[in-house]
């Protein structure tokens, strides 16, 4: 990215706009006293767990629908023999027919 922001772009930095957008709404709607509770599946549902794991007083719950976090780096019982989810994501990628330019696997990495 050219005159890039991406620096902003981190798991936390999610976190925490999340976090201060939940506190903005609960405060513009006089909802100070409501449960939150925070879902999605995939990337979406690894959010909401770091999210109920990070700001509990933020989030009363999470779902997190097929989030793959025995994936990651430094997780216990790691699957796929200690592929990252990184890992197994870029193999997917590499095992499909290229396009024209061949960087399908080295674009997702």
């Amino acid at each position: 990215m050219e005159g890039s922001n991406k620096q902003f772009l981190t798991v936390d930095d999610t976190l925490m706009d999340y976090n201060e957008l939940i506190k903005f709404i609960k405060m513009e709607y006089n909802a100070g006293d409501k449960a939150v509770i925070a879902f999605g599946g995939s990337y979406g549902g690894m959010l909401a767990a770091w999210m109920r794991m990070k700001y509990p007083q933020t989030i009363q719950g999470a779902l997190a629908a097929s989030a793959p976090i025995l994936y990651f780096k430094g997780a216990e019982n790691m699957q796929n023999d200690g592929a990252s989810f990184f890992d197994v994501i870029t193999n997917d990628f590499a095992t499909v027919p290229k396009p024209a330019n061949g960087l399908c696997a080295e674009g997702v990495k």
